[in-house]
């Protein structure tokens, strides 16, 4: 009976429903519609999304950043679970196509949508900012990689059957190089000062489009001097015109590209990491440079040992605070040196507000001093090079590091590493920059050109002022060759690597243009160097 009750109303519900669509013409159709996916997202709900995964990606401590650039680069070393730092990835192979999805099947694809309702909704803003961000992320692409899809990378989101591939080509690096600056330039050819823009959504400059107009110039003078070594007549008339243009360029820290991050959890990725881990320390390679150029910045780069009374197990050092830092050797066997005893990055690194960076200006003057020193421009390169250094520096003055700073004490990984609030450092001062550039093994040596000397120096104060980003460190080094780095005692390669090897998903989802990429660009292992890579 109660059976039949459920089923008399059942079938009652189903006939007034069927004379209620059968009486209705219009107004039902997104009754299927699922409200939490939307089909259609404003620019300014998914920008957000695409820059702060762009920055977690680069600064991830179990990937780009901690697993792979900081740490071949020799800026960090790991002293537990050292795989990564004896070169060994044959337990990271889904993290390599993790990686590979991550910028194509998400950041790519978000950006690219957003530069399509750009054209769409004749927002020339927000589709310059989408390029921009873009031609960033293909950068950190090829230089980790070398070849890749480029050109037809985005065509399975094609809506005509006719323009869709989900197998794109390989481009060369020097091609997708020559599309990073073509559309580069074309973000600040239809920059509109005094149009819509995204405002709040943006969180690099807050829609503030001159300093992305800086931005996008500065980056192409970062692409023309790597490519410089593989194809010098290019990037010196690139350089040469960006400069003798007067286009805009990063005039100071103000214009720094950067994600001010939040306390969690919005945190940066380090202080993400450092909350249940302490797999990373500061490398003994960085520490030693420092230690030799009596360079004020150690005292940020590091933390001081927690024992400051331990036996030291490689070379400790006091910094100008008084306090003693101890290094890391990259790939040593076990780096069974105590927790207490190495000393972790710097306090200010590590903090939850600690900004991402994609780029900064002094990194603009180091490109323009080299610019000036190889004939490029008729700059002055010691000028500038010196301004470099001193800027690099002024990263950390006390105004600058003491928000990050204050905001640390009580948060999660201030506990889990065992940090003081009482041995955080003081930030750098002017006489400490005056007294740095007087060092005869710090200076530009006057009248030589782009000498060997000068060419060593500049390559370790450039090293040294991008600590902590790390794709951008090791490229740099890639490039240089210099500092002299050695791989660790029990690396399972005989050099640092170069690149690192394509996603196993490549092999059996697009196979045939993965194997005409490493016949033209070389094995497809970690020793392969890339187009660019020729010092």
């Amino acid at each position: 009976m109660k059976f039949s009750k459920i089923l008399f109303k059942y079938t009652a519900a189903l006939l007034i429903a069927g004379v209620m669509l059968s009486s209705c013409d219009t107004g039902l159709e997104g009754l299927n519609d699922d409200p939490n996916a939307p089909t259609d997202v404003p620019v300014e709900l998914i920008l957000p999304q695409a820059t702060e995964i762009s920055m977690n990606r680069l600064y991830s401590m179990s990937g780009v950043n901690g697993y792979i650039g900081a740490i071949w680069a020799q800026s960090y070393a790991k002293i537990q679970y050292t795989d990564e730092d004896r070169y060994d990835f044959s337990g990271r192979i889904a993290l390599i196509n993790n990686i590979w999805q991550s910028y194509y099947a998400t950041t790519l694809k978000d950006l690219n949508v957003i530069r399509q309702k750009g054209i769409d909704e004749n927002f020339p803003n927000a589709q310059a900012i989408a390029e921009i961000l873009m031609a960033w992320n293909y950068q950190q692409m090829t230089d980790l990689w070398g070849d890749i899809p480029f050109s037809e990378a985005l065509r399975g989101l094609e809506a005509d059957p006719e323009n869709r591939t989900i197998t794109p080509r390989y481009d060369t690096q020097q091609e997708v190089y020559s599309g990073i600056l073509d559309m580069l330039e074309s973000a600040v050819n239809r920059i509109d000062h005094g149009g819509r823009t995204v405002g709040s959504a943006d969180l690099i400059f807050g829609g503030n489009m001159s300093q992305w107009e800086k931005l996008a110039n500065s980056l192409r003078l970062r692409v023309y001097m790597r490519m410089s070594h593989a194809d010098e007549a290019t990037a010196s008339a690139g350089i040469s015109g960006i400069i003798s243009s007067g286009a805009p360029l990063m005039e100071s820290h103000d214009d720094n590209a950067q994600l001010n991050y939040l306390p969690y959890p919005s945190n940066n990725p380090v202080n993400d990491f450092a909350r249940t881990r302490e797999d990373h320390k500061i490398s003994h390679t960085t520490l030693t440079w420092l230690n030799e150029l009596n360079d004020p910045r150690m005292r940020i780069y590091a933390a001081p040992m927690r024992n400051q009374a331990a036996e030291p197990t490689t070379e400790v050092y006091t910094a100008t605070n008084g306090l003693n830092y101890q290094g890391v050797i990259n790939g040593s066997p076990d780096n069974s040196i105590g927790l207490a005893q190495a000393s972790t990055m710097g306090h200010y690194f590590v903090a939850p507000t600690s900004p991402g960076r994609i780029m900064t200006y002094n990194e603009v003057l180091f490109i323009r001093a080299e610019a000036a020193a190889r004939g490029f421009t008729g700059e002055n390169a010691e000028a500038l090079y010196h301004d470099a250094i001193a800027e690099s520096m002024r990263l950390y003055t006390q105004d600058r590091i003491e928000p990050v700073l204050s905001s640390f004490p009580g948060d999660v990984a201030f506990n889990h590493q065992g940090f003081n609030a009482s041995q955080f450092p003081d930030g750098i001062t002017e006489q400490e920059i005056a007294d740095y550039l007087s060092q005869s093994d710090v200076a530009w040596v006057s009248g030589e050109g782009w000498s060997q000397e000068n060419q060593q120096r500049l390559a370790v104060q450039k090293w040294l002022s991008l600590y902590s980003q790390g794709l951008e460190t090791w490229s740099e080094w890639r490039r240089f060759g210099y500092p002299e780095l050695t791989p660790g005692p029990v690396a399972v390669l005989p050099e640092v690597p170069r690149r690192i090897a394509y996603p196993t998903t490549e092999q059996s989802l697009n196979s045939s243009n993965r194997q005409e990429a490493v016949a033209r660009q070389g094995d497809d292992n970690y020793l392969t160097r890339m187009w660019w890579d020729v010092n």
